[in-house]
C-alpha cells in the first residue's frame, strides 16, 4: 500500500495516545511572530488574574492579624511574637507577662516547652465604632484535662495597619461528656 510523505510526518509528530507533541498557536509557525502576540495576550491574562486572585486574600485584615495574634499568643504561648501584632494596653500586657516570666526564661524554660494542645475557633466579627471586636473559642487539653476560654480580641487601625489593642479573656466550664456525669457507684 504507498503512503506519501504527509502520512509519515504526522505520526512521526503524534504521541502513542494520538495527540500532537508538536504545538502550534493557529496553525501559524513561532517564525511569523503571530504566535509570539497570541502568548503575550495569554500571559497578560494569566498575570491579571493573578493579581486580582492575590487582591482577594484581604492582607492585613483585622480577621488576618486577629487570627495571627491568637495563633502566636495562644497556640505558641510566645508573648513576643504576639506583641508584633499589638498596640496600645495589648503591647502594655504583653510587656507586663514578659516580665512576669523573665526569671522563668532566663532558665532555659522556653515558649516550645509550654506550648500545649489548643484548638482555637473564631467567632463573627463585629464592628463598634473604629474598632472590630473578633472572639474566639480558646480549648487547652493537657494533663488530661480540658479548659475553656472565651477570649475577646478587639483591634484598631493605627497609623493605617490593624492591631491588637485589647484583649479580655474569661474561664468557662468544659463541657462535660455523659460518662462524666453520671453518678459514681456505691
Amino acid at each position: 500500500m504507498p503512503t506519501d510523505n504527509a502520512d509519515l510526518v504526522l505520526l512521526s509528530t503524534q504521541s502513542p495516545l494520538g495527540f500532537s507533541v508538536r504545538s502550534t498557536v493557529l496553525d501559524v509557525r513561532h517564525e511569523t511572530g503571530q504566535a509570539h502576540g497570541v502568548l503575550r495576550l495569554l500571559y497578560a491574562a494569566f498575570l491579571a488574574l493573578s493579581v486580582v486572585l492575590t487582591g482577594c486574600s484581604k492582607d492585613g485584615s483585622p480577621e488576618q492579624v486577629a487570627d495571627a495574634f491568637a495563633d502566636a499568643y495562644f497556640r505558641q504561648m510566645n508573648q513576643d511574637k504576639a506583641k508584633e501584632y499589638t498596640a496600645l494596653g495589648a503591647t502594655a500586657m504583653l510587656d507586663k507577662e514578659l516580665k512576669d516570666v523573665e526569671e522563668i526564661r532566663k532558665g532555659g524554660y522556653t515558649p516550645d516547652q509550654a506550648e500545649a494542645n489548643v484548638s482555637l475557633r473564631r467567632g463573627e466579627t463585629t464592628k463598634r465604632e473604629q474598632r472590630v471586636r473578633v472572639p474566639y473559642e480558646v480549648t487547652v487539653r493537657g494533663n488530661g484535662a480540658e479548659t475553656i476560654r472565651d477570649a475577646d480580641i478587639e483591634l484598631a487601625q493605627i497609623q493605617g495597619v490593624w492591631k491588637v489593642v485589647r484583649v479580655g479573656l474569661k474561664s468557662r466550664e468544659a463541657p462535660k461528656d455523659e460518662a462524666s456525669q453520671a453518678l459514681p457507684a456505691k
